[in-house]
């Protein structure tokens, strides 16, 4: 029997406020530092979840939709990559995109960096 897959939802914690300051700030040269580390982290989950054979169904901004087998193998591999992130993602886990959802903005509640429905 197949193991039906998993749907990860993974948002960065205060990305928004970040960019917000630094255009208040008016610091447009560390705006594009921050927005190029950001994309580059986005881009490096979205791999994490095609390395682990599942699937990216949205990958933008701050946020990745996959879709993985082994959620729990996906979990240990983000959890090592995740340091080297220049701000912390939050992670929904659930069986359907609708409850990944849910599941982050429970994970957000928690504080930056919580993984929920795991």
């Amino acid at each position: 029997m197949r193991k039906k897959k998993s749907f990860v939802l993974i948002d960065g914690d205060d990305v928004g406020e970040k960019i917000d300051a630094l255009i208040v700030k008016g610091d447009v040269v560390e705006l594009l530092r921050f927005t190029r580390a950001v994309d580059r982290a986005v881009d490096r989950i979205a791999a994490l979840v095609r390395k682990s054979g599942g699937a990216v169904h949205m990958a933008g901004g701050d946020n990745v939709l996959g879709q993985v087998g082994d959620v729990d193998g996906f979990l240990r591999t983000f959890m090592k990559a995740r340091r080297a992130f220049c701000v912390t993602f939050s992670v929904g886990v659930g069986a359907s995109a609708r409850e990944a959802h849910v599941a982050l903005k429970a994970a957000k509640g928690a504080g930056t960096g919580e993984i929920v429905g795991a």
